[in-house]
């Protein structure tokens, strides 16, 4: 399993996708697991049915606010790009609201949960 987690506030994927609307997102999620999948086999980590989840967290008021008012994409693209992102099973958007560092806070906070529980997997089989 592969889990990526991105701060979307400061790293959209493909700015050239968002214009594409719902296809656009659905296409950027089909290549950013693709990308994933291709960087964990070149370092040699590989299976037959690896799971890809990713969470992308942003204010997403903010976000759109910024992506429109930057001529990116206009308000029906940006709510299509990200309903096509999240029509790939396993892809999701957490809209984490206006605090300032919120999505870092959920970031930090969800790789606590996952090496915690990695570890522990690690202790029972031990």
């Amino acid at each position: 399993m592969v889990v990526c987690l991105i701060d979307a506030d400061g790293a959209i994927p493909q700015f050239n996708r968002l214009k594409e609307g719902f296809n656009g997102g659905q296409q950027a999620a089909k290549d950013l697991r693709t990308y994933l999948l291709n960087y964990i086999e070149a370092e040699g980590i590989s299976g037959t049915n690896v799971s890809v989840i990713i969470s992308a967290y942003c204010n997403q008021k903010g976000l759109r606010d910024t992506l429109i008012g930057g001529g990116h994409c206009d308000n029906a693209q940006f709510s299509q790009f990200w309903n096509g992102f999240q029509s790939v099973a396993l892809f999701c958007l957490i809209d984490v609201g206006p605090k300032k560092e919120a999505a870092d806070a959920k970031i930090h906070g969800m790789c606590l949960v996952i090496l915690q529980e990695r570890c522990l997997s690690f202790d029972v089989n031990a």
